[in-house]
């Protein structure tokens, strides 16, 4: 079997591994969540929190409010964050163990939480404390602070597996392209979308030096 078969056998098998049962799957379809605090103004603003950053609008709106705080984390606001998973999954009767559905809050066409509504709210639970951060950037600290991922550069070996997946598989679901190589690969989406433009790249450099 080749490298780009094996992409697709693995990341349904890990799929499978991390299947939640049905009672976990009904309690977060029924999930209401619940807030500790009123949510801050800046934080009612964007509202699509965590699947798009917010426009120009919704950051102009926020800087009315307040400033903006931009760039890396430092270890007090993500000890905030990690606070709020574990009052999060107290107050819900979650497992804190169980995240990976709350890193990606749908997988493929199935929603984990029901309704933009809750799934935003969880987010704002995330962000108490945190007033000068956007949702969209809370949630992305988030799953980087949880998600099993790896930071280092990339292996050849992830680079073969990136183009035989991507270019020589007849059987390619382009819906899900990227995804099943991040789970096998343990990488996030926009790493391996960003290796695969750099990788073409390279090699069209290559080929204009000849």
């Amino acid at each position: 079997m080749n490298d780009y078969d094996d992409v697709s056998l693995l990341a349904q098998q890990i799929r499978e591994t991390n299947k939640l049962s049905d009672e976990d799957r009904q309690l977060l379809k029924a999930l209401y969540v619940k807030l500790k605090n009123s949510p801050l103004p800046q934080h009612e603003i964007e509202t699509r929190a965590g699947s798009r950053p917010p426009t120009c609008e919704e950051m102009k709106k926020f800087e009315e409010i307040t400033s903006v705080k931009k760039g890396c984390y430092n270890s007090s606001e993500d000890e905030i964050i990690a606070h709020n998973w574990k009052e999060f999954c107290m107050l819900h009767n979650w497992n804190p163990i169980k995240v990976e559905p709350f890193l990606l809050l749908r997988e493929g066409n199935e929603t984990y939480i029901r309704g933009k509504k809750q799934r935003k709210r969880f987010v704002q639970f995330l962000a108490d404390g945190l007033p000068n951060r956007t949702l969209y950037s809370v949630y992305h600290r988030f799953r980087n602070l949880y998600a099993d991922r790896f930071q280092r550069r990339f292996h050849p070996d992830e680079d073969k597996m990136i183009l035989d997946h991507l270019e020589h598989n007849a059987n390619l679901d382009q819906k899900r392209k990227y995804t099943d190589l991040a789970k096998v690969l343990k990488r996030t989406r926009i790493s391996i979308w960003r290796r695969y433009k750099l990788l073409k790249k390279k090699r069209l450099e290559s080929k204009n030096l000849y």
